[in-house]
């Protein structure tokens, strides 16, 4: 056999793939400066999965939301936001593409001279 289809074998036997959540299924939400809601639904763009090594058995997963942020309305779904970084405890990392579920529309002034006086108190608070 070639070398390539060892790796390939061996690829195959040593991982498997993993469904964390359903089509559709909201992973989080993404924060969104000056549209008509605080934040956005996110998903994936079908079931969201992950590759990660067979053994050890049980492993453990860390999660994290990962996008620029906040977004700046109008958001329309579909659009690509940022990614899921998910991280096993042998340090084996995926990255899945989030989109926003919904639409946010652009809000109103007052709405958006809010969420500006929240930003700017924000970072002066770090």
């Amino acid at each position: 056999k070639s070398e390539a289809l060892r790796l390939i074998e061996w690829g195959f036997k040593s991982f498997t793939e993993f469904k964390l959540f359903e089509t559709g299924e909201v992973v989080g939400q993404a924060r969104v400066w000056g549209g008509q809601r605080m934040s956005v639904p996110l998903t994936g763009s079908g079931e969201v999965t992950v590759m990660l090594p067979r053994y050890p058995a049980n492993q453990k997963l860390k999660a994290e939301i990962v996008y620029k942020g906040p977004l700046k309305a109008p958001v329309k779904k579909g659009d690509p936001v940022g990614v899921l970084r998910v991280t096993s405890t042998t340090q084996s990392v995926n990255e899945i593409p989030l989109y926003a579920a919904e639409d946010v529309e652009q809000g109103g002034m007052i709405r958006r001279g809010l969420d500006s006086l929240l930003h700017m108190a924000f970072r002066w608070a770090l």
